[in-house]
């Protein structure tokens, strides 16, 4: 729910409420805003829980996840948009990071 009301802890999130100094993403050296679309699908410091996502999702023919498919607003059928929500709390819960969101 915090991830599509785009309220989280992430840096960018804090960093724009003054609450950080810096947006940048501390688990990498892209020097990129640490923001929901770095985390989910881009940050190369959770590849390996990203990799166990992607490959959950490709069993339920989810290729080329977008944050629209990982936050529940594409077009599949409940029942998968259900399973999707189950394995994005997963990935959360395995980067070590839900405390942080």
């Amino acid at each position: 729910t915090r991830f599509r009301m785009n309220h989280t802890k992430l840096n960018s999130h804090m960093a724009a409420k003054k609450l950080l100094d810096s947006p940048l993403c501390t688990n990498c050296n892209m020097n990129i805003a640490e923001g929901i679309h770095h985390f989910l699908l881009i940050c190369p410091g959770y590849s390996q829980q990203r990799q166990k996502l992607r490959s959950s999702l490709s069993n339920l023919g989810v290729v080329n996840p977008t944050i629209k498919d990982l936050l529940g607003g594409s077009d599949l059928d409940p029942q998968a948009k259900s399973k999707i929500t189950h394995l994005v709390s997963r990935f959360i819960s395995e980067t070590g990071r839900v405390r942080d969101l």
